[in-house]
Protein backbone atom coordinates (compact mmCIF):
# COMPACT_ATOMS: atom_id res chain seq x y z
CA UNK A 1 0.00 0.00 0.00
CA UNK A 2 3.01 2.22 0.48
CA UNK A 3 3.50 2.01 -3.39
CA UNK A 4 0.21 3.02 -4.30
CA UNK A 5 -1.44 -0.05 -5.42
CA UNK A 6 -4.75 -0.60 -6.59
CA UNK A 7 -7.57 1.74 -8.28
CA UNK A 8 -9.16 4.23 -6.76
CA UNK A 9 -12.78 5.47 -7.81
CA UNK A 10 -13.00 8.86 -5.59
CA UNK A 11 -10.84 10.42 -3.37
CA UNK A 12 -11.84 13.13 -0.55
CA UNK A 13 -8.55 14.84 -1.85
CA UNK A 14 -6.17 14.75 -4.99
CA UNK A 15 -3.57 12.55 -3.61
CA UNK A 16 -0.77 10.63 -5.58
CA UNK A 17 -1.11 7.62 -2.70
CA UNK A 18 -4.76 7.95 -1.94
CA UNK A 19 -3.85 5.25 0.87
CA UNK A 20 -2.12 7.75 2.40
CA UNK A 21 -5.41 9.79 3.30
CA UNK A 22 -5.84 6.79 6.61
CA UNK A 23 -3.00 9.33 7.81
CA UNK A 24 -5.26 11.78 8.50
CA UNK A 25 -7.21 13.99 11.73
CA UNK A 26 -9.87 14.14 11.40
CA UNK A 27 -11.02 15.16 14.87
CA UNK A 28 -11.92 12.51 17.82
CA UNK A 29 -13.72 9.39 17.36
CA UNK A 30 -13.62 10.66 13.60
CA UNK A 31 -11.47 7.71 11.33
CA UNK A 32 -10.72 8.02 8.17
CA UNK A 33 -11.37 4.83 6.18
CA UNK A 34 -11.23 3.34 2.43
CA UNK A 35 -13.82 0.79 1.18
CA UNK A 36 -14.52 -0.81 -2.52
CA UNK A 37 -16.62 1.83 -4.66
CA UNK A 38 -19.21 -0.75 -5.08
CA UNK A 39 -19.63 -2.23 -1.71
CA UNK A 40 -19.99 1.36 -0.05
CA UNK A 41 -22.77 2.12 -3.06
CA UNK A 42 -24.76 -1.12 -3.53
CA UNK A 43 -24.20 -2.98 0.02
CA UNK A 44 -23.73 0.22 2.61
CA UNK A 45 -25.77 2.60 0.88
CA UNK A 46 -23.14 5.58 1.53
CA UNK A 47 -20.71 7.18 -0.49
CA UNK A 48 -17.62 9.10 -0.82
CA UNK A 49 -17.38 11.59 2.51
CA UNK A 50 -19.53 9.68 4.45
CA UNK A 51 -19.41 8.04 7.60
CA UNK A 52 -20.05 4.21 8.93
CA UNK A 53 -21.03 4.10 13.00
CA UNK A 54 -19.27 1.31 14.31
CA UNK A 55 -18.75 0.74 18.19
CA UNK A 56 -15.25 1.13 19.71
CA UNK A 57 -13.49 -1.55 22.08
CA UNK A 58 -14.87 0.47 24.76
CA UNK A 59 -19.15 1.22 23.51
CA UNK A 60 -18.60 4.39 22.72
CA UNK A 61 -19.27 5.49 19.41
CA UNK A 62 -16.74 5.72 16.62
CA UNK A 63 -17.69 7.12 12.97
CA UNK A 64 -15.75 5.65 9.88
CA UNK A 65 -15.47 8.44 7.16
CA UNK A 66 -15.12 7.48 3.73
CA UNK A 67 -11.81 9.09 2.47
CA UNK A 68 -11.54 7.13 -0.41
CA UNK A 69 -13.18 4.49 -2.26
CA UNK A 70 -11.36 1.53 -4.56
CA UNK A 71 -12.67 0.56 -8.01
CA UNK A 72 -13.26 -3.20 -8.47
CA UNK A 73 -11.52 -3.99 -5.75
CA UNK A 74 -10.70 -7.69 -3.92
CA UNK A 75 -11.12 -5.77 -0.61
CA UNK A 76 -15.43 -5.88 -1.71
CA UNK A 77 -17.24 -6.12 1.69
CA UNK A 78 -14.45 -4.75 3.85
CA UNK A 79 -13.59 -1.01 5.15
CA UNK A 80 -9.99 -0.25 5.82
CA UNK A 81 -8.28 1.85 8.94
CA UNK A 82 -4.72 2.46 9.09
CA UNK A 83 -3.39 0.08 11.80
CA UNK A 84 -2.42 2.92 14.16
CA UNK A 85 -6.15 3.90 14.19
CA UNK A 86 -7.01 0.30 14.62
CA UNK A 87 -4.70 -0.43 17.29
CA UNK A 88 -5.92 2.67 19.51
CA UNK A 89 -9.66 2.26 18.94
CA UNK A 90 -9.87 -1.89 18.86
CA UNK A 91 -6.66 -2.54 21.74
CA UNK A 92 -8.73 -6.08 22.40
CA UNK A 93 -8.13 -7.62 18.69
CA UNK A 94 -4.72 -8.41 17.92
CA UNK A 95 -3.14 -10.36 14.69
CA UNK A 96 -4.27 -9.84 11.31
CA UNK A 97 -6.66 -11.57 9.22
CA UNK A 98 -5.65 -10.85 5.40
CA UNK A 99 -2.11 -10.91 3.80
CA UNK A 100 -1.75 -9.96 0.57
CA UNK A 101 1.56 -11.43 -1.59
CA UNK A 102 2.54 -10.37 -5.64
CA UNK A 103 3.39 -12.19 -7.52
CA UNK A 104 3.77 -12.94 -11.68
CA UNK A 105 0.17 -14.96 -12.70
CA UNK A 106 2.69 -17.70 -13.83
CA UNK A 107 4.11 -17.90 -9.97
CA UNK A 108 1.05 -17.63 -8.53
CA UNK A 109 0.50 -21.28 -7.73
CA UNK A 110 4.00 -21.53 -6.63
CA UNK A 111 3.77 -18.55 -3.82
CA UNK A 112 0.07 -20.23 -2.78
CA UNK A 113 2.29 -23.21 -2.49
CA UNK A 114 5.01 -22.10 -0.32
CA UNK A 115 2.73 -19.70 1.71
CA UNK A 116 0.76 -23.29 2.73
CA UNK A 117 3.95 -25.15 3.56
CA UNK A 118 5.23 -22.28 5.63
CA UNK A 119 2.18 -21.14 7.53
CA UNK A 120 -0.35 -23.86 7.18
CA UNK A 121 0.29 -25.01 10.14
CA UNK A 122 -1.23 -21.38 11.63
CA UNK A 123 -4.62 -21.59 9.50
CA UNK A 124 -3.79 -19.74 6.50
CA UNK A 125 -5.18 -20.87 3.21
CA UNK A 126 -4.24 -18.87 0.41
CA UNK A 127 -5.80 -18.48 -2.56
CA UNK A 128 -5.24 -16.64 -5.80
CA UNK A 129 -7.58 -13.47 -6.36
CA UNK A 130 -10.38 -13.58 -8.13
CA UNK A 131 -9.71 -10.51 -9.81
CA UNK A 132 -8.46 -10.32 -13.69
CA UNK A 133 -5.11 -10.30 -14.14
CA UNK A 134 -5.40 -6.47 -15.45
CA UNK A 135 -7.27 -5.04 -12.26
CA UNK A 136 -4.80 -6.63 -9.68
CA UNK A 137 -2.24 -9.32 -11.27
CA UNK A 138 -0.73 -12.06 -9.00
CA UNK A 139 -2.48 -10.79 -5.71
CA UNK A 140 -3.41 -13.72 -3.26
CA UNK A 141 -5.94 -13.36 -0.75
CA UNK A 142 -5.89 -15.73 2.26
CA UNK A 143 -9.17 -16.73 3.33
CA UNK A 144 -10.98 -15.13 6.35
CA UNK A 145 -10.66 -17.79 8.57
CA UNK A 146 -6.98 -17.27 9.07
CA UNK A 147 -6.96 -16.76 13.07
CA UNK A 148 -5.37 -14.10 15.15
CA UNK A 149 -2.14 -14.12 17.16
CA UNK A 150 -4.24 -13.58 20.41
Amino acid sequence: MTRGGFSFAQSLQSATNPWRLLQMDLGPDVVPAIADFNSAQWILHVGLGDEILVAAHDGRQLRLRLVALLDRSIFQSEIMISEEAFERHFPDWSGYRFLLAEASTAGADAVVGALERGLGDYGLDATPSPMSAPMCPGVLSPSPSLPSSG
